[in-house]
């Protein structure tokens, strides 16, 4: 063989081990986002969740407070009934 031919092969060997090389590492990168869109999907899927869970206690939150307001304006409507059927003269004399 001559030199150039020994030179031609080492440089073809070079070359293809190279491009081995880099189709690796393409492979490996291409993996690696993957497996990242996949943890952000499920991330996403579980604040979805998590949102979901906080929409559902705020609204029985939401539910119990109407509740307690609702009772809270029977009992004034209770004690303004009272206080207006009350005698006046008794306003009076608790007044002086």
């Amino acid at each position: 063989m001559e030199t150039l031919e020994i030179l031609l092969v080492v440089l073809t060997g070079v070359m293809t081990f190279s491009f081995g090389v880099v189709l690796a590492y393409l492979h490996s990168l291409s993996k690696k986002i993957d497996r990242a869109e996949d943890r952000a999907a499920k991330r996403a899927e579980e604040d979805r969740a998590r949102a979901a869970e906080d929409r559902a206690a705020n609204k029985a939150d939401h539910h119990k407070l109407f509740q307690l307001v609702a009772g809270l304006q029977a009992d004034v409507k209770v004690l303004r009934d009272r206080s207006d059927r009350a005698d006046p003269s008794d306003r009076s004399d608790s007044a002086g």
